[in-house]
This record gives C-alpha cells, sequence and structure tokens, in this order.
C-alpha cells in the first residue's frame, strides 16, 4: 500500500491534526458569530458571513503558490 502526504508513516496524527484544525475553525466561527450577535444584531451575522464567503476565494487566490511552467 502506497500512502501519499504529509506524513505517511503516522496516519493517526495526522487524522488527529486535520481534525483538531476543523474544531478550531469551526469554535473560531461561532466566537465570532456571538460576538456580531452581541454587538449589532442576529441578522447582521448572515450578513458578515455572507461577507466572509465572497472573500474566501480571493484570499485563497492571492495566497496560491506560482505554477511551474
Amino acid at each position: 500500500m502506497v500512502r501519499h502526504g504529509a506524513a505517511p508513516h503516522v496516519p493517526e496524527a495526522a487524522t488527529v491534526l486535520f481534525t483538531s484544525s476543523f474544531q478550531a475553525t469551526i469554535a473560531l466561527g461561532a466566537l465570532a458569530g456571538g460576538v456580531v450577535v452581541d454587538l449589532v444584531s442576529t441578522s447582521a451575522v448572515m450578513v458578515v458571513g455572507g461577507l466572509v464567503a465572497l472573500l474566501v476565494p480571493l484570499v485563497i487566490g492571492l495566497h496560491r503558490p506560482p505554477t511551474r511552467p
């Protein structure tokens, strides 16, 4: 069996880190949503979420490494 990726010899550790990163992202999103609700309103959370969703492709595009010819 051929394994590819950043940690081919320790897939369990890689899985833990991958899952932890998802959990941290969800927690930060919940925190940000709670702060927006406390400061503005519940409908503002949808606006902020929509703006973040629109900005994600731009940020990903700016941080993409250059392609090799």
